[in-house]
């Protein structure tokens, strides 16, 4: 069911929104582990994309440039 997989990957965007966020706030932030979870962020948007398209929705967004 194309729902659950929304659902699953939202939740994923969640835990890499989570884990961008607490890199980023680091008094000596990996820029390394920044760098790979913006990668797999985007990922995970054009996997959502893919997904809503089945429901002729798509999201639109401006990702920032990654490395």
């Amino acid at each position: 069911m194309k729902s659950n997989e929304i659902i699953n990957t939202l939740e994923a965007l969640a835990r890499i929104n989570a884990m961008l966020h607490f890199h980023q706030s680091q008094d000596e932030p990996s820029e390394n582990a920044i760098t790979n979870y913006e990668i797999r962020r985007l990922d995970l948007l054009e996997q959502l994309n893919a997904l809503l398209a089945e429901y002729e929705l798509t999201l639109y967004f401006r990702p920032k440039s990654v490395a």
